[in-house]
């Protein structure tokens, strides 16, 4: 498919079956035209070179000041409040499309009796506690189920630095 015909039909990539100006035999961007591998190289490079700017800095930043983080977080969500019930509303189909048929009654019990004791440790220990996917159930490599033995409880911190990513939080 050519960049005219992607183009039309809106679509985000094309192939042309020929290298790039560097040699690369990769997707191009419809809207830039640009090779995928070019645009990846040339960001990480930006981000070499701008450290102050770059997204690695604001993360750190964010980890610096959670309560500047907090209050702009509300700040969007108020501003927001379409987005925010879009976002929630897509979690729950899609944890709801990981929830396999063969559950068992005893299964649902067990993951209720686990957000149960999140809860109850948020109340004992003062700070809150979540209940985590081991294998997340969107991640890039891998997705998992919401099942009893997919399901870990992390304080909310620990939760949110773990993000997307596959493994036991500890």
């Amino acid at each position: 498919m050519n960049w005219t015909e992607a183009k039309e039909l809106g679509l985000p990539f094309y192939e042309t079956g020929k290298p790039c100006k560097h040699g690369h035999l990769s997707k191009r961007y419809t809207k830039t035209a640009i090779c995928v591998k070019c645009h990846n190289a040339r960001t990480r490079k930006w981000h070499v070179d701008n450290p102050d700017r770059s997204n690695q800095n604001k993360t750190r930043w964010a980890k610096n000041n959670p309560e500047k983080m907090a209050a702009k977080d509300k700040r969007w969500r108020v501003k927001n409040p379409d987005k925010v019930l879009a976002r929630a509303v897509k979690n729950t189909l899609t944890r709801h499309r990981r929830v396999p048929a063969w559950l068992t009654k005893q299964d649902k019990q067990a993951i209720q009796k686990t957000y149960a004791l999140a809860k109850e440790l948020s109340n004992v220990y003062g700070f809150p506690w979540e209940v985590d996917h081991v294998i997340p159930l969107r991640g890039k490599t891998v997705s998992g189920l919401h099942v009893p033995l997919n399901l870990q409880i992390l304080p909310k911190e620990e939760n949110r630095q773990k993000r997307n990513s596959f493994g036991l939080g500890g």
